[in-house]
């Protein structure tokens, strides 16, 4: 149903201001989608609603320990090119003169 609802609004809203202008409730669409959007999220299993998005975007917003924890050394320097190995080791070394 509430996919439904949503097609309606998608719909509703590509007829255009002429259209919207003969329904009084038309300034509450944003409202209405918006709310319509949540409810179809909070229903979906998290791993469901972060299909399709890129992993920069599933990200977004943790700070970097939360986006690394589970990754082990191994697997975080597995794909290091020399440059990016040469990058680490200045940095570790860094640290450990200071």
């Amino acid at each position: 149903m509430l996919c439904y609802m949503l097609q309606q609004v998608q719909q509703f809203r590509k007829f255009g201001e002429d259209f919207a202008m003969q329904h009084g409730d038309s300034e509450y669409l944003d409202e209405v989608e918006a709310e319509l959007r949540t409810a179809v999220l909070e229903a979906m299993p998290p791993e469901e609603r972060l299909r399709g998005l890129p992993p920069e975007e599933r990200l977004r917003g943790l700070p970097p320990n939360e986006r690394l924890r589970g990754v082990s050394f191994e697997e975080l320097v597995f794909d290091l090119n020399e440059d990016q190995v040469a990058q680490l080791r200045e940095a570790l070394e860094r640290r450990s003169g200071s």
